[in-house]
């Protein structure tokens, strides 16, 4: 059937799992899921197919999106409350 289909290739089950992957990736769907789905483990769907999920540098993508933002060491620690009193022993 594969023959007359034109398709000579013995591997079609292997492509069919790749591109299932592929497209559950791509959709979004929950890495845990979608492993349990094709019987593989969550490690190798996502060292394999992880560059499609939507998720894949949605962070370094928010910070090159925020580029025209520099924060600065000294903003940074005063915008977290710590101040150099906080720091000192008491008996300095």
């Amino acid at each position: 059937m594969r023959r007359e289909a034109g398709h000579e290739r013995k591997d079609g089950a292997h492509i069919l799992r790749h591109s299932c992957a592929t497209m559950l990736m791509q959709a979004g769907i929950d890495p845990f899921e979608a492993a349990g789905y094709l019987g593989m483990s969550e490690q190798t769907l996502r060292e394999v197919y992880g560059h499609h999920h939507p998720d894949y540098l949605r962070s370094a993508a928010a910070a090159i999106a925020q580029k025209g933002r520099f924060v600065s060491v000294v903003e940074s620690v005063v915008d977290s409350g710590e101040t150099s009193d906080q720091n000192k022993k008491p008996n300095d």
